[in-house]
């Protein structure tokens, strides 16, 4: 049976294909999280702390984010209380490398601190795949064995886990606990290598999402970590490590953006775009 989990950082993250930027977009994203993990109901939410606007979940429409500066795509939330939890909403980023377009993949993520129940926190993940088009998603846990390797890979800056999309035009850094491979992953591994990934489980959810899941319980990140890493390196062996982030490659991503597909093999992000002007703009509110 699976035990309660009590340990710290653990997060949930999902990087969308489409905006996020039209209204029902950003709140279908919200209402989902309402419904599928009520343990994790915001408490108040902002664009910086200190956040002060309480959250209502029976009038999600009350979230508009209104930004005076009109620079800061992005809305922060924490809940309070026994299941404490920070997160994010954010919808797709518009910046420039090198004169180049170089869009963010809008996205949710959740810090959790504490999960009663495993198979809801995965659940969220598995709908939030179904329901939205996505690229990548994961739940991972920050855990001092770990630490190591993420720093390495780049999973892991300043003792948070997060994978952005400026990352994975580099390289893949590691398979997730969880990992939800979208359709340009789909594409570039292909479906049938994915699918006879050796995993504990591998699930299609639909023709644009294949789930893994490494071992039975997350306390594994913790109580069996060699174990786990042996199944990570198991997987990234059977899709192929040119993917996947490698010691002997490393580079500084940030500093040389122009090796973006040049060392490691990555897709070609197929962004949903739909002419939206940036969020600010779309949730202002009258003064």
């Amino acid at each position: 049976m699976i035990s309660m989990l009590t340990r710290k950082k653990i997060t949930l993250e999902l990087q969308f294909r489409f905006t996020m930027r039209k209204p029902e977009d950003f709140y279908n994203v919200v209402q989902l999280q309402v419904d599928t993990l009520p343990e994790y109901m915001p408490t108040k939410w902002g664009y910086s702390e200190p956040l002060k606007n309480f959250f209502n979940p029976k009038d999600i429409s009350s979230l508009n984010p209104k930004n005076p500066c009109n620079t800061m795509e992005s809305v922060y939330w924490k809940t309070i209380g026994r299941n404490r939890t920070i997160g994010n909403w954010s919808i797709r980023s518009d910046v420039e490398i090198q004169s180049k377009p170089a869009f963010n993949h809008a996205s949710t993520k959740l810090i959790v601190y504490n999960v009663p129940n495993q198979k809801n926190f995965i659940s969220f993940l598995k709908s939030a795949s179904l329901k939205f088009p996505i690229n990548f998603g994961f739940i991972e846990a920050f855990t001092e064995q770990y630490k190591l390797y993420g720093s390495a890979n780049g999973i892991i800056r300043a003792s948070l886990l997060m994978i952005t999309t400026h990352i994975l035009r580099h390289w893949l850094p590691d398979i997730c606990w969880c990992t939800v491979f979208g359709p340009d992953y789909i594409n570039l591994f292909g479906k049938e290598r994915l699918l006879s990934a050796p995993a504990y489980k591998v699930e299609l959810l639909n023709d644009e999402a294949i789930f893994f899941q490494l071992t039975p319980d997350m306390n594994d990140l913790w109580d069996n970590f060699d174990t786990v890493m042996e199944m990570r390196e198991n997987v990234k062996q059977h899709l192929g490590y040119e993917a996947f982030y490698r010691k002997e490659l490393d580079y500084d991503w940030q500093a040389h953006p122009e090796k973006a597909g040049q060392v490691y093999k990555v897709p070609v992000f197929n962004f949903i775009e739909d002419g939206t002007p940036p969020l600010s703009a779309l949730f202002k509110l009258e003064d």
